[in-house]
């Protein structure tokens, strides 16, 4: 199940009938033992008996016979044709809206980097722009969110075991969180998998960076993989106090751990993308 982004650093058998073959001896019929794969054998008059011996004869029995040579038999070359994608993936490019849905919608700004932690945090005004991949055919898709005018070392978005978390695993028990960093690319569908990042370099920690799911209407889902390869369904949050994005199975886990257990301290928030910053309203 696809939950919407919330804030924090956390981010047949079939069967088939047999049927008995009887093979029928009439009078002036013969049985020719040709065989297509587990087919019962066909029944041709005598005529066709000889056609098909004669036809089966070396252009030398041939010749002794007096009959005419065969011609020579061409073999069609094997064209290997080149096969269009029944789709073509392209770019979009833009910047990362980040929007409450706690209470009301609020606006709170766009994705932007935190050089001073790492991590990302909101900006009204110095945005981190972003590109990702667009399927016009399909109706969600995994995807990386990779940045444009962010970290050269680790370009795509994505999550990260959080600082004091024991764990990259995260569920609906668990008070384990993730942080929202710049990360190295990972495979998709991909367990955490110790990789370099913003957040805890040099060293490297338990990363994913394909975990967005996008929509044809621009909305970006997290759909965070565990060890085990399971879906624990994770909340987006913005954790007020760092101004941080985080990852949790538990919004009461995280909220007590990291907050005053109110929504306020740690709101979900949703992730969209849009074309340009605009001012806020």
């Amino acid at each position: 199940m696809l939950f919407n982004l919330l804030a924090f650093g956390f981010l047949a058998a079939s069967s088939v009938a047999g049927t008995a073959t009887r093979v029928a001896r009439s009078e002036g019929l013969s049985v020719v033992p040709e065989f297509l794969g587990d087919r019962a054998p066909r029944m041709v008059a005598p005529e066709a008996v000889a056609r098909v011996m004669e036809d089966r004869m070396s252009n030398a029995v041939r010749m002794r016979r007096g009959l005419p040579i065969k011609p020579p038999h061409r073999r069609e070359r094997n064209v290997v044709r080149d096969e269009q994608p029944s789709s073509t993936l392209t770019t979009r490019t833009g910047y990362i809206k980040v929007t409450t849905t706690t209470g009301n919608a609020e606006f709170l700004g766009y994705l932007a980097i935190n050089s001073n932690t790492g991590l990302f945090k909101v900006s009204q005004s110095d945005g981190v722009l972003v590109k990702i991949p667009y399927n016009p055919a399909a109706n969600v898709w995994r995807a990386n969110i990779e940045t444009i005018n962010g970290y050269t070392e680790y370009t795509f978005v994505g999550g990260i075991q959080g600082a004091m978390s024991p764990s990259s695993d995260v569920g609906s028990t668990k008070p384990n969180y993730l942080s929202l960093g710049a990360v190295v690319e990972t495979a998709s569908l991909a367990p955490p998998t110790p990789g370099l990042n913003s957040l805890s370099a040099p060293n490297s920690a338990d990363i994913e960076s394909a975990m967005w799911i996008i929509t044809p209407n621009d909305n970006i889902y997290v759909d965070w993989v565990n060890s085990d390869s399971s879906k624990p369904g994770v909340f987006l949050v913005y954790h007020t106090a760092t101004g941080s994005f985080a990852l949790t199975g538990s919004l009461p886990n995280f909220r007590n751990a990291f907050g005053d257990g109110t929504s306020a301290s740690a709101p979900t928030v949703r992730f969209d993308l849009v074309g340009a910053m605009e001012q806020a309203p």
